[in-house]
C-alpha cells in the first residue's frame, strides 16, 4: 500500500475564531464554513477544522497533530505569529538544513513553521 495523505483535521474549541486565525495565517478564505467541520482546500491537500461538540463528543485539544508548514521568511512568520497572540512553544531553532519554531494556535494545537536554509544533500 502506498499512502496518500490528502487531508488532516485539527480539533477546535470555537469554529469562528479558528477559521479567522487560519484565514489570516494562510491569507485565504475558508473554502467551506460549517459549525461541525470547516475546510481549507488547496490543490492536493485539505485542512479541516473540526468541532467535536457538534457530534456530542468530548473534545481533545492540542498536540494531536503537528502541522509542519514551510515558509519563505521564518523571521517574518515568527513576528506575525507573536502579533497574532500565539504562545511560543519552541523559539526559532536551527536544525540543519532547517530553521523552525513552534507556536500554539487559538485552539491549543501546535503549529511548526520551517524554512529550509541549508543543503539537503
Amino acid at each position: 500500500m502506498t499512502p496518500r495523505i490528502t487531508s488532516a483535521y485539527v480539533t477546535v474549541l470555537d469554529m469562528r475564531r479558528a477559521v479567522a486565525f487560519y484565514e489570516s495565517l494562510f491569507q485565504t478564505q475558508v473554502s467551506d464554513l460549517q459549525d461541525r467541520m470547516s475546510s481549507f482546500v488547496w490543490d492536493t491537500f485539505t485542512l479541516l477544522l473540526y468541532d467535536p461538540k457538534q457530534d456530542g463528543v468530548e473534545p481533545i485539544f492540542g498536540d494531536n497533530v503537528v502541522l509542519n508548514i514551510e515558509v519563505d521568511d521564518i523571521a517574518a512568520t515568527f513576528t506575525a505569529m507573536e502579533q497574532a497572540g500565539c504562545k511560543v512553544v519552541v523559539p526559532i531553532t536551527t536544525v540543519d538544513p532547517d530553521v523552525f519554531f513552534q507556536v500554539q494556535d487559538t485552539e491549543g494545537n501546535t503549529l511548526e513553521f520551517y524554512q529550509e536554509v541549508g543543503d539537503r544533500s
